[in-house]
């Protein structure tokens, strides 16, 4: 219910599903192809479950088929947790986010908030322009 919440940075807006269901996940589209570095999920709700487990996978477009980026254990803890995405060195438009665990024993898991890092490819492309600068430059200094 209201998976659209976890896009918002308003706390008393989430996305409520109930934890014993099988096979929860959510998939987003991003709004330019970058290249992820970091996720980050928050649970600001009290007297809820919260995700512990969750296995992140990611995709070019939406009918490709899915690259595995990590299965990731959060702690138990309400608010923003950070998770580094190490392993993806491409490009990706979609990111999809498996719940596989929760905390506790309570009937509802809401996720209030999913943010998604990374570079364009022209933040990028900038990015590998500026360390050729300075690595020419250190070497004429040298």
């Amino acid at each position: 219910k209201s998976p659209s919440s976890i896009l918002s940075s308003k706390k008393d807006r989430y996305m409520l599903s109930p934890c014993a269901e099988e096979k929860q996940f959510v998939v987003v589209e991003l709004c330019d192809d970058i290249m992820i570095d970091t996720v980050q999920l928050a649970n600001y709700e009290f007297f809820s479950g919260v995700f512990k487990d969750f296995t992140v996978s990611v995709a070019k477009t939406y009918t490709a088929g899915w690259t595995y980026a990590g299965t990731y254990r959060a702690q138990n803890v309400r608010g923003v947790q950070s998770f580094h995405l190490s392993t993806l060195r491409d490009f990706y438009r979609f990111i999809r986010i498996d719940f596989e665990s929760h905390y506790g024993n309570e009937y509802y898991c809401p996720l209030s908030l999913l943010r998604v890092y990374g570079l364009t490819h022209l933040e990028q492309w900038k990015w590998d322009e500026w360390e050729s600068q300075s690595r020419a430059q250190r070497t004429l200094e040298e």
